[in-house]
């Protein structure tokens, strides 16, 4: 494995640490349409490299340098103005890529311990 590529709309807060903390271990490219996040604007991102998507062609060429990487897919399913990562994901499938889809939000790790105290 050479690296991991991020599939995504946009760059969320929630799962920004997650991408910093993988690229100071492995070369993490995030490859989204936006950077701009609701309203709190864009991210400033460290130990990450970031692609913009803005059409086939653009997925194509970070397929096309990505073989040897793990894709992990957070789209599933498209709506409009992302259809382009619909079409990345169909491709990436087509070629036989390694790709995993992962719900990247906060992982709520205090509730479940809080939930095994009790019962215990």
């Amino acid at each position: 494995m050479n690296g991991i590529v991020f599939w995504t709309a946009y760059i969320c807060m929630h799962s920004a640490s997650v991408y910093e903390e993988l690229g100071l271990k492995c070369h993490v490219i995030i490859a989204c349409k936006s950077l701009e996040y609701g309203t709190f604007g864009g991210l400033n991102m460290k130990n990450v490299e970031i692609v913009h998507i803005e059409n086939k062609n653009d997925a194509n060429t970070l397929i096309g340098r990505t073989p040897n990487y793990v894709h992990i897919n957070g789209t599933l399913k498209t709506y409009r103005g992302i259809e382009v990562f619909g079409y990345a994901l169909h491709e990436l499938l087509k070629k036989r890529y390694f790709v995993m889809s992962v719900n990247m939000e906060q992982y709520q790790w205090c509730y479940i311990f809080n939930y095994q105290i009790l019962i215990s």
